[in-house]
């Protein structure tokens, strides 16, 4: 079977084409082609050893670029194109254009609300028949049942030859936030007011696990807040991207995963949605959350994670203690071959 890979957008999304090549290399006589744009050239260079072939697209494609990747799918005679984000209006011109019928679409949707919302998406699936969502809760929480063959799937396999010596003072305990330095997408600031008007133990440490970069005005004001509560010594902070290796080498040696989304924050509403990159790293990696209780209806958190509200959050964290992570994730939904066999399921659906 040839199958396509396709990421278009310079986007994070880039994530998940891991769990994908490992799932898709599972099944002999499977030749996979790894269709992405340029801009991702440098984040995906890890995989390009995985896969048969790499097909590199412009990194802002117009009408001509996208002939061209039609001209490309059908001459090559890929059984199957995988979008790993099925939205927007580039996959939309895509899949308007004349393809043969025996080729077959396939998508990942990153926000399942869009098939209720979005006309664009309503005509994507006119080809895209199957989709899958990256939680159950997603499909439990989806409130438009289209008619389309819509699965749950886990992209939580990560690469193991990534790793770097990174220096852990023994006592330490991490509480890692991944993700850009965002205002918008993580409640810096009630964790920062919780935790400042308090004496916290000096083992605390918070890795604000992303780049400060993107978000200038945002990062500035945390590093502010950090500063005026003399909170310096108990944050780490990148100015700059954090490289795949670094990344998941401080993955690795944390303790806690955090992905600081609050009930009473914007953000709570964003994730009711899409899910949290932070969840599956804490799933992927078998490491303890540290959430929001209002997330304790969820399986997938019941077990693993540690709960806290507003009025005992700073309780809570400063109370943590390192524990065997051995006993998390006991659930066979976590095994790799669980979710390959999920995601050849669907992908051979008739």
């Amino acid at each position: 079977m040839k199958v396509a890979l396709i990421e278009l957008d310079n986007s994070p999304h880039d994530v998940n084409l891991y769990s994908q090549i490992m799932f898709l290399r599972s099944i002999p006589d499977t030749c996979i082609t790894l269709i992405i744009s340029e801009a991702l050239k440098k984040r995906i260079e890890i995989y390009t050893d995985l896969v048969e072939n790499v097909h590199f697209v412009e990194n802002k494609m117009q009408l001509l670029d996208l002939l061209k990747l039609r001209k490309h799918l059908v001459s090559e005679h890929y059984d199957k194109a995988i979008f790993n984000t099925a939205h927007g209006n580039l996959i939309r011109t895509l899949v308007t254009l004349p393809f043969p019928s025996y080729m077959e679409f396939i998508g990942i949707s990153h926000y399942p609300d869009k098939f209720k919302s979005s006309f664009s998406q309503k005509l994507i699936s006119k080809r895209v028949k199957k989709y899958f969502l990256l939680n159950d809760y997603l499909l439990q929480n989806l409130s438009y049942q289209p008619k389309l063959d819509i699965r749950t799937i886990y992209f939580i396999y990560y690469p193991d030859f990534l790793k770097k010596k990174i220096r852990k003072m023994k006592d330490d305990i991490w509480i890692c936030i991944p993700g850009t330095v965002e205002l918008g997408r993580r409640d810096y600031q009630g964790l920062l007011k919780a935790i400042g008007k308090n004496k916290l133990d000096n083992r605390i440490k918070f890795i604000l696990l992303g780049s400060s970069q993107d978000r200038i005005e945002d990062a500035t004001a945390i590093k502010d807040m950090i500063s005026e509560f003399g909170l310096t010594d108990h944050f780490k902070l990148w100015d700059n991207f954090v490289g795949n290796e670094e990344f998941y080498s401080y993955i690795r040696e944390s303790d806690f995963i955090m992905p600081l989304i609050h009930f009473n924050h914007e953000s709570f509403d964003i994730y009711k949605n899409q899910i949290s990159g932070a969840f599956n790293l804490a799933f992927g990696f078998k490491k303890m959350l540290l959430m929001d209780v209002n997330f304790n209806q969820y399986d997938d958190f019941k077990d693993n994670s540690i709960f806290y509200g507003t009025e005992n959050m700073f309780e809570i964290i400063n109370n943590l203690k390192i524990t065997d992570n051995q006993n998390l994730y006991q659930e066979n939904k976590w095994d790799f071959d669980f979710q390959a066999t999920k995601y050849w399921e669907l992908i051979n659906a008739s």
